[in-house]
């Protein structure tokens, strides 16, 4: 379903966790370093999240506060980040060809 995402790549560091009923994949991908997200419940990838000016993630680790749980991420250059831990968010783009098994330009 997603390996036009990987075409010429060749995966060299790699992790991948389970948080709040998804599996998040970090892999490397035509745009670039990428979480790649599975939902559990769904059975399916359901969305690619790019960080721009973050390097690859070579470490997930949750953390539960009172009660809370939080999703961080360590980077290849030692950076540590929080995810999903702002309501900031980045502009969204669609890649429609990358993520449907049809021919999106043919499609009305």
């Amino acid at each position: 379903q997603i390996f036009r995402l990987f075409e010429g790549i060749v995966q060299t560091t790699v992790c991948a966790t389970n948080y709040d009923n998804y599996a998040l994949f970090s892999v490397e991908t035509i745009f670039g370093p990428a979480i790649i997200i599975y939902d559990l419940n769904l059975q399916c990838f359901v969305g690619i999240d790019i960080y721009g000016g973050i390097g690859r993630i070579v470490q997930f680790a949750e953390v539960k506060l009172s009660g809370i749980r939080h999703l961080y991420f360590r980077t290849e250059d030692d950076e540590l980040y929080q995810a999903f831990g702002s309501d900031v968010t980045a502009i969204c783009r669609m890649y429609s060809k990358e993520n449907c098994a049809f021919d999106a330009e043919s499609e009305a």
